[in-house]
């Protein structure tokens, strides 16, 4: 559901502020001072109390608009309590999978049947942000239909407000959008507008449709850091009033789209700045009381092709957005404007709130930890399933039992750098928030690998020089990793950020990942992020750069990379039982 997906990145972005066990000093004089010789250091104490928890990679923003519907006036919009998400599935409809997504047809809907949807009924609807019912913002989604510059358009706007506090710290953040379709020709994009800001940075960026194609202008600042604009030409975008959301609703009021009804629909990668698919379909359609008023409404799933991402959201008979959930965790809610934007006094701290209860005995310093196995029950995502790490075994409905076993580097065989193989291109790649590229970067880069010539060495020794050289901050939240950098400081994800951006600078693959890992203050697992380097061939080994470890210890549990945000199901729902831990003696 496209119009949870902003709240999604907001939220991701919020929950990503501190980190599980980041806080932690520099090795004593008898862990060894030769930093670009050493393996993983010994312990001779237990590890340090850790401050906080972080989240896995971030989900990327979307966008919206409130709907319409070619239908006469009405009263003013119900809101959406109690929820109706508990809404029956059709018979016969089962959940959507990423294999189906993949080869449905887009939704096809005649250019001036949309428009006159949205010329119909284009309003501004108000909405509460909730993460485990407990509400961390507002926002507002929207759409009119006007004259810009002497044509019309079809103008989309979303702004969305959050405030979250972990482990005592407060973040706030603003996301807005402004998107305009035009209602002639194919309906093309022709113009976004994309701000975000939290408390430490403001990206931007803007799409204009000209002649030679859509120009594009991405900028970022941070108390530190301030980038030079990074421009593009787009020769293609896909992404029109015809092939989007706007499309499928139309379709979905219009009565073309009935329960069990499935299709493709395209959405503007804000990121990546291209086109993206998206799977749909019509889950239930019904009735319900709202306030006092019967309200048809329909129950709709989404899912993305690129994050894995599944949102299922409640429309009522006009194509408006009552109410939704990001991938069952968190929830949406159509409320009066002062309803929505009233927040508590203090804002809920969800840091303790995210940590998963475990028992594991005998162990004081994770370090050690070099297989563990633990029963976990909740939802899991497939990709938790990562071998030669991670096997798990499904013993029954949402229960299962994983088998973590640390990396053994003994035997392998070192690639030389720079690493060359294009089905690794990815992992070799400057983007806007890992700047490999940047002169800066690559400075550091050089200076943290030192004299190292094989994968193993440089991952060993830039590991290091992240650890020794970020100072371990909770209230440092940045997302380039030239600002962080700049600023050296950061939790876990700026650890991680800017490992992946000196490995690649030096031709050494690598990727960022998250999910939880077992901290003794807190007793249990915390969210968390770390590194994946590639270092052998087809051997990736996960190191962590907040704690000095390569490889990182058994008891981080893989639950993502950057581009799957199937892990944020997990969130308050998972539960753990430590079955067996082994350690190094």
């Amino acid at each position: 559901m496209q119009a949870i997906r902003p709240v999604a990145a907001l939220i991701g972005a919020l929950l990503l502020v501190p980190a599980v066990g980041c806080d932690r000093p520099a090795p004593t004089a008898n862990q060894g001072s030769d930093r670009h010789a050493r393996s993983t250091p010994p312990r001779a104490h237990p590890r340090p109390r850790p401050d906080g928890h972080a989240m896995a990679p971030r989900p990327e923003p979307r966008t919206r608009r409130g709907s319409p519907r070619p239908e006469p006036p009405r009263p003013s919009p119900p809101v959406a309590i109690p929820s109706a998400l508990d809404l029956p599935l059709a018979k016969g409809v089962k959940p959507l999978t990423l294999a189906q997504a993949k080869k449905l047809p887009y939704v096809k809907v005649p250019l001036a049947q949309v428009v006159a949807h949205a010329r119909a009924s284009c309003k501004t609807l108000w909405f509460g942000v909730y993460l485990q019912s407990r509400k961390l913002g507002w926002g507002t989604m929207g759409c009119s239909v006007k004259k810009v510059q002497g044509r019309e358009v079809v103008v989309e706007h979303m702004e969305l407000h959050a405030r979250l506090k972990t482990f005592g710290g407060t973040d706030v953040m603003r996301f807005e959008t402004s998107t305009r379709f035009a209602t002639d020709g194919p309906g093309e994009l022709l113009y976004y507008r994309q701000d975000s800001r939290s408390n430490q940075e403001r990206q931007t960026l803007t799409v204009v449709r000209r002649p030679d194609g859509w120009h594009t202008r991405r900028t970022y600042r941070s108390p530190a850091t301030r980038k030079k604009p990074e421009t593009r030409v787009l020769k293609q975008v896909r992404t029109r009033l015809t092939t989007g959301e706007q499309a499928y609703l139309t379709a979905l009021t219009a009565g073309t789209l009935p329960p069990g009804a499935k299709a493709r629909f395209l959405s503007f990668d804000d990121d990546a700045l291209k086109d993206t698919d998206n799977g749909l379909q019509v889950l239930a359609e019904g009735s319900r009381q709202l306030r006092g008023v019967s309200v048809r409404i329909y129950k709709v799933e989404t899912l993305s092709l690129k994050d894995k991402a599944r949102g299922v959201a409640l429309y009522d008979a006009h194509g408006d957005l009552l109410e939704g959930t990001f991938q069952g965790i968190m929830r949406i809610k159509r409320e009066e404007k002062e309803t929505a934007k009233r927040m508590d006094a203090e804002a809920v701290d969800f840091g303790i709130g995210l940590v998963i209860p475990a028992r594991m005995e005998d162990v004081t310093d994770p370090a050690r930890v070099k297989r563990m196995r633990v029963e976990l029950r909740g939802y899991l995502p497939d990709v938790v399933e990562n071998p030669p790490r991670q096997r798990l075994k499904r013993t029954g409905r949402d229960v299962a039992v994983l088998t973590v076993t640390r990396e053994r580097l003994a035997g392998l065989h070192p690639l030389a750098l720079p690493v060359r193989d294009p089905r690794l291109a990815k992992e070799l790649k400057a983007t806007h928030q890992v700047e490999s590229d940047d002169p800066t970067i690559k400075a550091l880069a050089r200076q943290a690998a030192g004299h190292a010539r094989t994968a193993l060495q440089a991952a060993k020794n830039i590991n290091h020089w992240v650890f020794q050289n970020l100072k371990k901050s909770l209230s440092t939240n940045l997302d380039s990793a030239l600002a962080i950098a700049r600023a050296r400081a950061g939790d876990c994800t700026e650890h991680a950020r800017l490992m992946v951006a000196l490995c690649r600078a030096i031709g050494l693959p690598a990727r960022e990942v998250g999910g939880v890992t077992w901290v003794p203050d807190l007793g249990g697992f915390g969210y968390h992020a770390w590194v994946q380097v590639y270092v052998a061939r087809d051997r990736w080994i996960s190191v962590d750069p907040s704690w000095d470890e390569v490889p990182a210890n058994a008891t981080h549990i893989f639950m993502g990379g950057p581009n799957d945000a199937r892990w944020m199901g997990t969130l308050g729902t998972l539960k753990a039982h430590v079955l067996e831990v082994r350690k190094d003696r």
